[in-house]
């Protein structure tokens, strides 16, 4: 169990670590401060609730696997949550919460999905 998380922690690490320094990349190239749209901010947040979300999952797979799907789903409305309290009223302080402030968030949160995803089949797959 342990060992599930500490390995999906540390490529959920390796992968949006990179991601957001090409984010990072990408913005200042287009004349955008990442700064402004909280890219840091999103990434650390992204990465703290995945592996939260994943590590119950992993404890809960064997106990309660029926509800794993609940749980999954509990996640993602957690993280949406996060958005609304912590993203988006600074995104929508001038009235408008536009494409690269949406992306933001929407980028770290797509790809820590796709990896708690695939990894939680790889381990439900095993057992």
């Amino acid at each position: 169990m342990l060992a599930n998380s500490l390995r999906f922690f540390g490529v959920l690490s390796a992968v949006l670590l990179l991601a957001g320094f090409t984010h990072f990349f990408i913005l200042e190239n287009l004349g955008f401060k990442p700064a402004n749209v909280l890219l840091v901010r999103s990434y650390i947040v992204n990465v703290l609730l995945a592996q939260l979300i994943f590590v119950v999952l992993d404890v809960l797979k064997n106990k309660k696997s029926n509800a794993l799907g609940f749980v999954f789903m509990g996640g993602s409305l957690i993280k949406f949550a996060a958005f609304f309290v912590l993203f988006y009223p600074t995104y929508n302080a001038d009235g408008d919460a536009d494409k690269i402030e949406f992306l933001a968030f929407f980028v770290p949160y797509a790809l820590s999905l796709i990896l708690e995803t695939y990894t939680l089949v790889k381990i439900l797959n095993k057992s």
